[in-house]
């Protein structure tokens, strides 16, 4: 009896498409010479407290000949297995790409998961990574590139030039160097903790605190974009990193 009520549970859930046998393949089948304009549009379902930790939506369009079809063909190069129903989450990281104005695809990162017109994938994550890198790639060619050691790092707002000092986000320097991150929302501060040392970065000061001892230095931190940028020499050289500047990148090096 148990053997016929097992049979049928799974008959039901095969009629129903609750319980799909399915094969990873090409989710998508783009015609990049059909498109002139191509958007790409982030944003980021659950926020951080304070703009130490804001990740803001960023947007990134393209009429480029060479970048439509660089990015299209990086689409068409995803995988995924398909599948009848998809379950969204309420927060996370979402990717739209839209194509000639009207919105293609979607990804709910989170979950793994996308949808193309009624279509619905599970996607391979790898294949999107590779999307994401051409996509930053691109969006960022002519910004300052940040580095630690031989990784290049990712921020959603890149390096500026402020007086011949360069201003970094501190969530992912302070993340990248293994400080704990600290936002004093009512002072518009952020410390950064770390084997028991501390600094302290004041928005729109020129100063930091060390240890408790302030010290003036030329270009403090700055509210840019709604993110905290933080001098990356006096951050890295407090925790014991070196600082090189080569070929409009930085590096931060470790001894």
């Amino acid at each position: 009896m148990k053997k016929i009520i097992g049979i049928i549970l799974c008959l039901f859930m095969l009629l129903s498409g609750q319980f799909v046998f399915a094969t990873e393949d090409t989710c998508f089948e783009f015609d990049n010479s059909l498109y002139s304009e191509l958007k790409i549009t982030y944003t980021h379902g659950q926020g951080f407290p304070g703009p130490a930790w804001t990740r803001p939506n960023y947007n990134y369009t393209t009429t480029d000949t060479n970048e439509i079809e660089l990015i299209v063909d990086a689409i068409n190069d995803i995988k995924g297995t398909q599948y009848h129903y998809y379950w969204g989450t309420s927060d996370g990281v979402y990717m739209y790409i839209y194509m000639n104005g009207k919105l293609e695809i979607y990804f709910d990162v989170s979950s793994g998961n996308c949808q193309y017109g009624d279509k619905s994938y599970e996607f391979n994550k790898e294949d999107y990574i590779e999307l994401t890198n051409l996509i930053y790639d691109l969006k960022t060619k002519n910004d300052i590139k940040l580095f630690c050691d031989d990784e290049r790092l990712k921020p959603d707002v890149s390096p500026v030039l402020l007086n011949d000092r360069t201003l970094v986000p501190v969530r992912i320097i302070g993340e990248t160097l293994g400080a704990e991150i600290i936002w004093d929302n009512e002072n518009k501060s952020v410390e950064l903790i770390k084997d028991e040392n501390s600094i302290i970065f004041v928005m729109d000061k020129d100063y930091i605190v060390e240890n408790g001892n302030t010290k003036d230095i030329d270009v403090g931190s700055r509210l840019i974009n709604n993110t905290a940028m933080v001098p990356v020499r006096a951050l890295s050289e407090f925790f014991g990193f070196d600082v090189k500047w080569e070929n409009n990148s930085v590096y931060i090096l470790s001894h």
